[in-house]
């Protein structure tokens, strides 16, 4: 595997998590390159890198607070609560003031033994330092399995991958075969995942309690059903300042209980108040579990409790390892019907999130999105309501630009001209019908054979660009991103602009030229209906995205074949 120059500037995150080439380095090949060996970070150490290659570069941003987590006069904010030690109300407090504050604390008094939590942390050694032919043997990205092993699950969406290895493992609600465990870990895991899944409820009773509600309202809402169990490993890098361990991010789940060794490197973004935020170390404390909120938790409790960013600096040791085991917890991902939204018993305050989102919903978000994109600011009732308002502007805005573009009836063909008089409107076509008459099928032919709109080269030019901007601007809607109002403007006057020289072009042409182009027209327009139509439906109560947009395609598609019919 080639590795660039140490100071080759860093793409852009959309560039890069493109793969797109830039200065003669072909990011997706590097990519594709790494990821077929199957050795992970850990095969580029035992190759004796002394360079780490570009794929693993952080942009600057990303690295400039690595040094110095905080002040020298700052006291140390991650709190320890003993679980065991003190009255109950006193921990409930404790638990809570972390929770609001900064959303990670370490317990201890857990009742976890020692003994196991040093067995999980030696087989997860033992795997990653043992023969390569174990790790091959469960390397896959394919998320039917239980048990997989691999670098960086999002490698081929992130910005820049990070310096670890990877054994994932789903223990609940169903847990693997013990034959799909690797001999390593095969005798600890399930054993460990019992003893964390034990402290997890044990948190989530005193995060309940602490809102004034039942001590078992979480664990009935479901929030320790599902256990996903991810075991870290992060082999010494030769160039720590490059790279991260794993890059910041918050935790799609409803809770975190993680186990480190005594290597450290785990951050936590600290708000210090004044604007202040600082990387705050957690050091390592013997016998001791972490515990962060994640992001679900966050939405069921209306914002009391809080998902902090954290990330792993990469490691700068030479010859030891760093490990760690996080467990998530979680709905049950594949078999939950739930719909969960802000926790109104006990409150008055108005709900912040949605009250029907499905954990299937959100964790697609959150996956197809890459660890570094926060997706809980998707589900915020302000968003949804921004949404809304662009979605409303973007159909008035069409709305009259197919009025502006009405003035043309007048110059299309006699036929097309009496359809859309007694219709009064013209029915939309699915966008697969666009994307077929720019490829010359599935369109009305002339009588030489050929595509209709192979015929007029500039007029198939103009529909392309639309067809991409249009795309573009329905995307963003969708993403909840934004647009910028001059370009839509500018899309629209270019719509009205290509309807009117469609129909110049067509009264010139031939019949099934007119026919072709009059097709054209219609699919571009009926593309930003669809997409418009499926977000809008997103939005009132839809199971997600994909689903609407794949209704509405279907509707329309069923209309055109109504219509071809009749």
């Amino acid at each position: 595997m080639s590795c660039a120059e140490a100071h080759q500037p860093a793409m852009s995150t959309k560039s890069a998590a493109a793969g797109v080439a830039t200065g003669g380095y072909d990011r997706q090949r590097e990519l594709q390159a790494f990821d077929d060996t199957k050795a992970g970070v850990k095969g580029l150490v035992d190759a004796g890198v002394t360079a780490i290659p570009a794929i693993f570069h952080h942009p600057p941003d990303a690295l400039a607070l690595n040094s110095a987590s905080c002040d020298d006069d700052d006291t140390a904010t991650i709190p320890v609560v003993d679980l065991s030690g003190a009255p109950r109300e006193e921990v409930v407090a404790r638990v809570k003031a972390a929770a609001e504050t900064v959303g990670f604390f370490q317990v201890v008094n857990h009742g976890v033994p020692a003994e196991l939590m040093d067995a999980m942390l030696a087989g997860i050694k033992q795997f990653n330092e043992g023969p390569a032919e174990a790790k091959r043997r469960v390397y896959t990205r394919d998320t039917v399995h239980k048990v997989r092993f691999s670098s960086n699950f999002d490698l081929f969406k992130s910005a820049a991958a990070s310096w670890r290895d990877t054994l994932f493992s789903e223990l609940a609600p169903v847990p693997p075969r013990r034959e799909e465990l690797p001999d390593a870990v095969r005798d600890v895991m399930l054993e460990y995942g019992e003893a964390a899944t034990k402290v997890a409820v044990r948190v989530l009773e005193l995060l309940s309690e602490s809102l004034g509600l039942g001590s078992d309202h979480m664990r009935e809402m479901g929030c320790a059903e599902g256990l996903n169990m991810v075991s870290h490993y992060y082999p010494p890098c030769p160039e720590p300042h490059l790279t991260l361990g794993t890059s910041s991010h918050t935790d799609a789940c409803f809770l975190t209980v993680l186990l480190q060794d005594g290597v450290g490197g785990l951050q936590v973004l600290v708000d210090r108040g004044g604007g202040r935020k600082l990387w705050e170390d957690v050091p390592p404390l013997p016998g001791a579990l972490i515990i962060n909120i994640g992001d679900l938790l966050q939405l069921v409790s209306n914002d009391r409790f809080r998902s902090v960013e954290h990330r792993v600096v990469a490691n700068s040791s030479r010859d030891t390892a760093r490990l760690s085991v996080a467990c998530f917890f979680n709905a049950d991902i594949k078999g939950s019907t739930r719909l969960y939204g802000p926790i109104t018993e006990g409150s008055d305050d108005p709900p912040l999130y949605r009250s029907d989102v499905t954990v299937q919903e959100f964790m697609a978000r959150a996956f197809s999105k890459g660890i570094q994109a926060r997706s809980l600011d998707y589900f915020r009732l302000e968003h949804v309501d921004a949404v809304a308002a662009t979605l409303h502007a973007l159909q008035v805005r069409t709305h009259r630009a197919r009025i502006s573009s009405s003035a043309s009836v007048e110059h299309m063909p006699g036929r097309r001209r009496r359809k859309i008089c007694k219709n009064g409107s013209r029915s939309p076509s699915p966008p697969v019908v666009y994307k077929k008459a720019r490829e010359g099928r599935g369109t009305p032919h002339d009588e030489h054979g050929e595509g209709a709109l192979g015929s007029t080269q500039a007029h198939r030019t103009h529909m392309d660009a639309l067809f991409e901007q249009l795309s573009m601007l329905a995307d963003m809607a969708v993403d909840g991103e934004g647009f910028d109002p001059a370009r839509l403007d500018g899309v629209l006057a270019l719509f009205e602009r290509e309807a009117r020289a469609s129909w110049a072009a067509a009264e010139a042409e031939h019949e099934a030229v007119a026919r072709a182009t009059e097709a054209a027209a219609d699919a571009a327009e009926g593309h930003l209906d669809a997409v418009v139509g499926a977000a809008a439906g997103t939005y009132r109560g839809s199971s997600g995205e994909a689903d609407a947009l794949a209704a509405a395609t279907a509707a329309m598609e069923m209309a055109l074949d109504a219509t071809s019919r009749s």
